[in-house]
């Protein structure tokens, strides 16, 4: 006997697609509207420049101020990060780990003419100040000085053909004095 009706496998799948269509309608307004968990995954995919054989990359550099010798310092993010995971590097310094004060946040969608306005959660004095001792005292733990972080965002263009790095580009540096 062959079953139909509400609870058949054509139902079930129709059912299962009609769920996707809203978070796959949201990725595609804006990658900052797909809903958590992700359903439509690698979550933080972009594309990759390539033009001929030289493909570009961006790469983000904590660089501290060795205590000691007074140079700069570029510091290891997994380790400087830990225990939170590396591939949260991106969100934490697009968020300025939490020290700005901005509350709002513009997120702009493909292919229309506006954006829209997101509120931020206000973060308190004390969470600052929190924030700012514990960036403080992972800057003494790798060796440098407490009263200045970098983040540096690099581009890097890498040629295929000949399977080496052709330059690296300073795009942006961000400074954070902790005292």
């Amino acid at each position: 006997m062959t079953r139909t009706g509400v609870g058949g496998p054509l139902f079930k799948a129709l059912v299962g697609a009609a769920l996707l269509v809203v978070p796959f309608g949201l990725r595609l307004l804006s990658p900052h509207l797909e809903p958590y968990p992700a359903v439509l995954l690698p979550s933080g995919a972009g594309v990759i420049p390539v033009d001929g054989d030289v493909v570009s990359f961006e790469r983000l550099a904590l660089v501290g101020v060795d205590a000691a010798s007074g140079e700069e310092k570029e510091l290891a993010p997994d380790a400087f990060l830990a225990p939170a995971p590396l591939q949260y590097l991106r969100a934490i310094t697009g968020n300025h780990f939490g020290l700005e004060t901005e509350r709002e946040r513009e997120v702009a969608l493909r292919g229309l003419p506006f954006a829209i306005v997101f509120e931020r959660p206000e973060i308190t004095d004390a969470e600052r100040d929190e924030a700012r001792a514990w960036l403080r005292a992972r800057l003494r733990d790798a060796g440098c000085d407490d009263a200045l972080l970098r983040v540096r965002r690099y581009r890097t263009h890498y040629d295929v053909a000949v399977r080496e790095a052709k330059n690296e580009e300073l795009v942006v540096e961000q400074r954070y004095r902790l005292r």
